[in-house]
């Protein structure tokens, strides 16, 4: 199977089926898995299939269990660096949020926008920024820095007086 680096999965099961001689509707029908689902997985355009679908697609293709377990352990790690690019990207989305110099009223209605996002249940809500692939954990971070520049708003205007 080579290296994590080296290892394609489309390639891996694109040859499996040719040298069992299936067609993808032939490995669709042994696995209970759509022929456009195959077809998606040998173009790459699929990357991280669930254990239960690398579990059928080794019996259907007759993978040794050694190479669906390194499968298994290619995607897990996958997964791993998808969750650490997505914390990066969501680390730089919260940058993004500097509320230094923004009116009480301003704060308020960002305050306002969130709450509203959060309890959408559809995305009609006109949105004041873009919150896509914040954490629920991120999202209350981002409500504590608000929170926190109202205290300041608010000591900076007695201070003034």
């Amino acid at each position: 199977m080579g290296n994590r680096e080296q290892f394609d999965l489309s390639k891996y099961l694109l040859e499996k089926r040719k040298q069992k001689g299936l067609s993808q509707t032939q490995v669709a029908n042994d696995t209970g898995l759509s022929s456009a689902y195959i077809s998606m997985l040998e173009k790459g355009e699929r990357k991280r299939p669930t254990q239960a679908v690398i579990k059928k697609l080794a019996t259907a293709l007759s993978i040794p269990n050694i190479e669906m377990l390194q499968i298994m352990e290619y995607i897990a790690s996958m997964e791993e660096d998808h969750v650490k690019e997505k914390d990066k990207d969501t680390s730089k989305q919260i940058k993004l949020f500097d509320l230094t110099g923004l009116t009480e009223a301003s704060i308020n209605q960002i305050q306002n926008q969130i709450d509203q996002l959060k309890s959408s249940e559809n995305n009609s809500v006109i949105r004041f920024f873009d919150v896509t692939g914040l954490s629920e954990k991120d999202i209350e971070r981002v409500k504590e820095e608000i929170e926190l520049l109202k205290i300041r708003n608010e000591y900076m205007k007695l201070k003034k007086d």
